[in-house]
């Protein structure tokens, strides 16, 4: 989305709602259990992504204020699935998701090979061409035969998709659902892509250049939580690092661009 010059905020809610989703699907110990969990989850991320790219691109809302809607809608079905924290997933879950291969997470091994895939699709890939094209100059991209509606419909709902991935992940972490529980990612995925040299604006940026930025962010929340900050001091940090981030890259810009 980023790339794009687009922005998603109903990522966070839409991770507090698969936690709520799998703390009641995903919770005996079966592989049925297991399948419509992630089945249900997948689904409820790809009717957002679907409802996202709807608005957006047929109704002509911004991409700021259409987000901002599915925040709410997908926030309330939130509180609506489980409205406090509760629930318990199974083992069998834990097992898939929390697992470890000689010390080392199965997540993160799997978030480095899709960095890997991502990148070598935007670098040396048609995907990426249209990506930074359609980012750069939308007039341009449908001029050379982009269907600018098409690629702004799959980051939508790919976006979307690596959400409720993401949400996957939370909910073997914290081993219940909680309707709050991915209120905090929806500033920090943007700010992470900022600081791994993305460009709010559109057309630049990198899938490494993005995990980068995520490991700083988590360096930097750990850095914070050791020396006892307050939560509510985070964010102000987290959304202070944007803005200086953004800023930065404004006053590099030309002037006549920045005109």
């Amino acid at each position: 989305m980023i790339l794009l010059g687009g922005i998603d905020l109903s990522v966070g809610p839409l991770i507090s709602l698969v936690t709520c989703i799998v703390s009641y699907l995903a919770v005996n110990e079966t592989g049925a259990s297991l399948g419509l969990g992630i089945a249900a989850s997948l689904g409820a991320g790809l009717i957002v992504g679907l409802l996202n790219a709807l608005l957006i691109l047929r109704f002509r809302i911004p991409d700021l204020i259409a987000t901002l809607a599915t925040y709410s809608i997908v926030l309330g079905a939130a509180l609506t699935v489980r409205p406090s924290p509760g629930g318990m997933v199974s083992d069998l879950f834990l097992n898939v998701f929390d697992s470890s291969f000689g010390g080392i997470p199965a997540a993160a091994l799997v978030v480095l090979a899709l960095t890997i895939v991502f990148e070598v699709l935007l670098v040396r890939g048609r995907l990426g061409q249209r990506l930074y094209a359609t980012g750069s100059s939308e007039e341009a991209s449908f001029v050379v035969g982009i269907r600018i509606g098409v690629v702004r419909a799959g980051a939508y709902v790919a976006c979307a998709l690596t959400a409720a991935l993401a949400g996957l992940l939370i909910a073997a972490k914290i081993g219940s659902g909680d309707p709050q529980s991915g209120s905090a990612f929806t500033l920090t995925s943007i700010t992470a892509v900022v600081i791994g040299g993305a460009n709010l604006f559109g057309g630049r940026g990198t899938a490494i250049g993005a995990l980068f930025g995520a490991i700083a962010v988590g360096l930097m929340q750990n850095a914070l939580n050791l020396m006892h900050v307050s939560a509510y001091y985070q964010y102000v940090w987290a959304g202070a690092l944007t803005l200086i981030a953004v800023v930065g890259y404004a006053l590099r810009r030309p002037s006549s661009a920045r005109a």
